[in-house]
């Protein structure tokens, strides 16, 4: 396949991908809050939503490294079918039921976590296949994507509040859907030419055993994500105490978008990528991030602040992706994707479970102190993880 058109259709999956994952997560606090609960309900059903994901992701990513019948390309199709169900019933009940409405947009969340874990699986098989995709660019425009639409959703939302937000998300997995039909040919042929030379996969169980380098690059992972993440889920407690509104929300993800986007696409513009370093580098820069946003009492600060989030996550999201596609058998790629990108989901668990309850008794100050401890503890496990996989290449 031509190179730019398989660049190009990679990246408009990135794009609609990540601005329907702006719509999912940007105001998931305060959509949760309109329809009737606590910061302490809302962090409850994130942890759950989290832990789900972490066991449904890598259960897929088994079955994907079988090479059965389940590839990226049907498992993408299946769960974006399951989030439109999911979205229009959302948008059908709005605050009628608190309870529904937290089940509801649970499995928005776990889906969608799923779904970036299919696309990066993706990626491997089509550079396995001997076909090249710039991940960084691609990943980098899904950024941009996710920094417009964050935006528009600041506006929109004061506008007609955030009940919009399922209408919206519905129907940017529609176009997704659309996208994916028609690269559908990419998923499948890429999936033919590497299965004949396919290694036998192990179970997830002796894959896990046989690598404890990765054991402690995800354990690493689950500390500094359950801080970052946590972050992220209640940036609106953090910019509200600033003094900031709902659209103050959208413009602040959208100036950390930007960011990303200026950090991945220098990194893809890189000849001579030294994984291992690169990867302890963006990890160093978490703990540092979320200290320096607990010291700021106005929303311009925060935006100044934020330059830590490029050095931080927009380094880390394409380098741990390469870092895995090159220590990690192909045999196996699914797992090891899997396994890195749901390991934020289980430290998040652990993590929004007890600051959904923290954010209503102490102050964001405090709460972003303890986050940034939580995360300065991860940075050495994942830096030993790093050396022990570097070390068996």
């Amino acid at each position: 396949m031509n190179k730019l058109s398989l660049n190009f259709k990679y990246s408009a999956l990135q794009i609609l991908y990540w601005a329907e994952a702006s719509t999912v997560f940007v105001y998931v606090g305060l959509y949760l809050q309109a329809a009737g609960m606590s910061n302490g309900s809302v962090g409850v059903t994130i942890a759950i939503a989290n832990i789900l994901s972490f066991a449904m992701s890598n259960a897929v990513a088994e079955l994907i490294d079988r090479k059965n019948k389940v590839t990226s390309f049907t498992a993408s199709v299946f769960l974006l079918g399951l989030k439109i169900l999911v979205s229009c019933s959302l948008a059908v009940l709005k605050d009628k039921n608190a309870l529904l409405v937290a089940i509801l947009y649970m499995f928005l969340i776990v889906f969608n976590l799923m779904s970036s874990i299919v696309y990066n699986k993706l990626y491997v098989d089509i550079e396995k296949s001997g076909n090249t995709v710039n991940f960084s660019r691609a990943r980098g425009m899904g950024s941009l994507s996710f920094a417009v639409t964050s935006a528009i959703l600041g506006a929109l939302t004061l506008k007609f509040r955030v009940f919009v937000i399922p209408y919206i998300c519905a129907g940017i997995c529609l176009m997704q859907l659309a996208v994916l039909f028609i690269t559908g040919n990419i998923c499948n042929s890429v999936s033919d030419e590497v299965s004949g030379t396919q290694d036998r996969a192990k179970g997830l169980a002796a894959f896990l055993r046989d690598d404890p380098g990765l054991c402690l690059l995800a354990l690493g992972i689950a500390f500094i994500f359950a801080a970052n993440n946590t972050v992220n889920n209640f940036y609106y407690v953090v910019i509200e105490n600033a003094g900031g509104n709902s659209a103050s929300i959208g413009y602040v993800n959208f100036v950390l978008a930007l960011l990303e986007l200026v950090v991945m696409l220098i990194y893809g513009r890189m000849k001579n990528r030294k994984y291992p370093l690169l990867l302890a580098v963006s990890l160093m820069f978490f703990p540092l991030k979320f200290a320096a946003l607990a010291m700021l009492k106005t929303v311009t600060a925060i935006y100044f602040a934020n330059i830590l989030h490029g050095l931080s996550f927009g380094l880390y999201t394409p380098v741990v992706v390469d870092f895995i596609r090159e220590t990690v058998a192909y045999s196996d790629s699914g797992k090891g994707q899997s396994l890195v990108g749901s390991a934020a989901s289980l430290g998040t668990f652990v993590s929004t479970l007890a600051f959904g309850y923290m954010f209503d008794t102490f102050s964001p100050k405090t709460c972003l102190l303890v986050l940034a401890l939580i995360a300065a503890l991860g940075v050495p496990f994942g830096i030993a993880g790093i050396k022990r996989m570097s070390g068996k290449q």
